[in-house]
């Protein structure tokens, strides 16, 4: 998983990350989005539970982010995902490929066991929440 990845990644956004794309891109250590690009968690729509997502969500962008993206199925633009703490950065189209690999190279240059260290501690509270979220929603699905 992105998590357990000790190198940067960077993560880039282009038009609708819906779903378990979103979910995907917001495990990286930096989510860069186009400005017109959006992100979405629908799933309560049609009635599915999303345990993972919010997992995720709120351990990039808090307890708000995930009741707005999840329990209230309100999509954020980049602006927004940018306010929620849920992406690092908003770029024209134009400059988003270049300025993405700038961030990711920033990132590429610091000592790599520390910040393999460093990632891992960021990410521990994480990583131990979603076996406990996948168990939830599979619990949550067979009893629907």
């Amino acid at each position: 998983a992105a998590i357990g990845f000790p190198k940067p990644l960077v993560a880039v956004i282009r038009g609708k990350a819906v779903g378990a794309g979103a979910m995907l891109a917001l495990l990286a250590d930096e989510v860069v989005m186009e400005s017109g690009a959006s992100l979405a968690m629908p799933e309560i729509a049609i009635g599915m539970p999303s345990p993972l997502g919010i997992a995720i969500i709120a351990a990039r962008g808090g307890r708000g982010a995930a009741q707005r993206l999840v329990q209230a199925n309100q999509p954020c633009d980049a602006a927004e995902a940018l306010r929620l703490a849920l992406a690092d950065a908003v770029y024209p189209d134009d400059v988003l490929d270049a300025l993405a690999e700038a961030r990711a190279a920033r990132l590429g240059a610091f000592d790599p066991r520390a910040f393999a260290a460093n990632k891992s501690w960021i990410n521990a509270a994480l990583r131990e929440a979603l076996p406990r979220a996948a168990a939830h929603a599979e619990a949550a699905h067979a009893a629907h």
